[in-house]
């Protein structure tokens, strides 16, 4: 099946929120240190981050499914990420999400807790 990392948006965002996750998931894309890009086959697309939607995935065969996270994506949303390299990069933003919008979101991993401890921890590492 694929390790997984998974979220619900509970609520709308408003334009400070999405404002910061924007500029949590710059540092995060910067910062991890793994190459990536729009989609894992597309590696001249940089990832995305706009005032809809943030999006990325690894490079080629360290890449699987596309993170794409919606300002105002009310629906569950997943991204199989097979533990591949990009996945601490999925597992900054979803801590940027928490840190920023700790009760718009439900978050959740095959990984546990103990996953998303590590995502936060490597987002303050990162923006130290």
């Amino acid at each position: 099946m694929g390790y997984t990392h998974h979220w619900t948006q509970k609520r709308d965002l408003t334009a400070k929120e999405w404002l910061a996750i924007k500029g949590g998931a710059q540092i995060v894309i910067s910062k991890c240190g793994v190459p990536l890009a729009y989609e894992c086959d597309e590696p001249t697309r940089a990832p995305e981050i706009s005032d809809e939607l943030i999006r990325f995935n690894g490079l080629g065969a360290g890449g699987y499914e596309t993170f794409i996270v919606e300002r105002d994506g009310h629906d569950f949303q997943f991204c199989k990420t097979d533990r591949r390299p990009y996945d601490k990069a999925v597992l900054g933003v979803l801590a940027v999400l928490h840190a920023v919008a700790p009760d718009a979101f439900d978050l959740g991993s095959d990984g546990g807790e103990e996953a998303l401890e590590e995502g936060r921890k490597l987002l303050k590492e990162w923006s130290a």
